[in-house]
């Protein structure tokens, strides 16, 4: 049997996360806390980030009868992004790794994690920072995508995704085929 560890600091993540979550809709209810801590406790075993994080997020939505709970953060981002779309294609111009490295820092907005606090005036102001390249270069990138014809695109939220769709449409101007994959509703 193949086992995958669960790294601690996942376990606290999630842990925290879902805490944070609960008491944002104003629970106080000490079983419900300890129904949450007895879920992520039940997942520790089956090994691995991924079961731990969307398994006791869903409990979430069921407790709270909210198929999403940070509806209100997405639309504040989506606005947001929204606002700023200008600058970005001011920014970026032409020049395909400038909207990769933006798609990156957009990405990089996830609400609640453990020791994050999610700003929108901080998100929008280091959008636009030079980005640091890891494993690759600009100009191994551009070589890349010059030597493809497909590209798959996963999409995860709102106001990131029109930050991607910028991305998307200058990788199809590229003549790129581009397959866009977003998460679905949970069966």
């Amino acid at each position: 049997m193949l086992y995958i560890e669960t790294p601690p600091e996942c376990i606290l993540c999630a842990l925290e996360s879902r805490m944070q979550e609960i008491k944002k809709f104003g629970i106080d209810d000490v079983n419900t806390y300890t129904q949450i801590s007895m879920h992520i406790s039940s997942l520790i075993p089956r090994g691995g980030r991924t079961p731990l994080f969307i398994e006791s997020f869903e409990l979430i939505t069921k407790i709270l009868n909210n198929d999403d709970p940070h509806a209100n953060e997405k639309k504040e981002l989506e606005d947001t992004a929204s606002l700023i779309i200008s600058r970005i294609i001011n920014d970026a111009g032409n020049d395909i790794s400038r909207y990769f490295e933006i798609a990156a820092a957009a990405n990089s907005v996830d609400v609640p994690m453990r020791d994050y606090h999610f700003d929108i005036n901080d998100f929008v102001n280091k959008l636009l920072e030079e980005a640091v390249w890891l494993n690759i270069s600009r100009e191994n990138l551009t070589k890349m995508l010059g030597s493809i014809k497909d590209v798959g695109y996963v999409v995860d939220n709102s106001g990131e995704f029109q930050v991607d769709m910028l991305l998307i449409r200058k990788l199809v101007d590229l003549g790129l085929r581009v397959t866009v994959y977003a998460r679905g509703p949970a069966l």
